[in-house]
């Protein structure tokens, strides 16, 4: 069974593996910027994006098994048999074999969201490249540095409308219907918050930080002159007056802070309770607020 995976940390890392029992002749390809590339249906294309991969070449015709453009935008072609069904030519559709969908929308596009509007009107074509060879039974993945586009319970409900003509009403009813009472499970991330120390933790570049509780008296914590040794005699004896441990308490917030490049500031202005203030670095650092 063939898998892929995309993963981004501060880059994008996408890969797949070919998990069959027999072997292709395939072989890496390139396909320079404005190389003709011509479809069954559709107009050819011949001012374009690079394309680089993995695949077999039939006739002169790059194949892709997996590839990626000069964007960074990616695609990988998966073996799903049995259930992997296409359709017959769509008027008023953009027709495209298997083995051109990733010609046609990598030599086109730059990212998953133009992707997406375009595959809105696109349906793919049940017929082979010659009489020769099969129609790949495939499904597909894409993917950006930002986003993936796969779905198996949605390949599952397109597949169980496959005997139904798209361009009918009755099809768009039951997909409708279908996607309306299928469940899909949200994306469950591990780790994805943590809590930090702001005076212990060095935060990486590509972090977001989301600084709670920005009050007066929380940050910076501000000190009283209420302890019994008191300014009057502090000075006397050289220890810290309450003036020099504020002054200190805000350069080292101001400090911690400029270090951060994605940080995000909030507040609290009341609980059921009691009455906050806003932090006084706020107007001191001519922060913008957003309510």
């Amino acid at each position: 069974m063939c898998t892929a995976i995309s993963f981004t940390t501060d880059k994008h890392f996408f890969g797949r593996n070919l998990d069959l029992n027999y072997n292709y002749p395939q072989t890496g390809i390139f396909v320079p910027r404005n190389y003709k590339i011509t479809f069954k249906k559709e107009d050819e294309i011949s001012n374009h994006f690079a394309l680089l991969g993995v695949g077999i070449v039939v006739s002169s015709y790059p194949m892709f098994f997996d590839c990626i453009n000069e964007y960074g935008l990616t695609f990988a072609g998966l073996n799903f048999p049995t259930f992997a069904k296409f359709n017959k030519e769509i008027m008023g559709k953009i027709n495209l074999a298997p083995y051109e969908l990733p010609l046609y929308l990598l030599s086109k596009y730059k990212t998953i969201e133009e992707v997406k509007k375009a595959l809105e009107n696109i349906s793919i074509l049940d017929e082979p490249f010659s009489k020769d060879l099969n129609v790949a039974t495939l499904h597909f993945i894409m993917s950006d540095k930002n986003k993936s586009i796969v779905n198996r319970k949605l390949i599952n409900i397109v597949s169980s409308l496959s005997s139904i003509d798209q361009s009918t009403d009755i099809y768009r009813k039951l997909l409708i219907d279908k996607l309306k009472n299928t469940y899909f499970s949200p994306v469950k991330l591990t780790n994805a918050v943590n809590i930090r120390d702001l005076n212990t933790y060095s935060f990486s570049d590509d972090e977001y930080v989301f600084v709670l509780g920005f009050n007066q008296d929380s940050l910076p914590r501000m000190h009283k002159d209420i302890e019994y040794i008191t300014d009057s005699i502090k000075s006397e004896v050289s220890m810290y007056d309450v003036s020099y441990l504020n002054k200190r308490g805000k350069d080292t917030v101001i400090y911690l802070l400029s270090r951060i490049k994605n940080l995000f500031l909030s507040y609290k202005l009341s609980t059921p309770f009691q009455s906050f203030y806003r932090s006084s670095l706020i107007n001191d650092l001519g922060l913008k607020v957003i309510k």
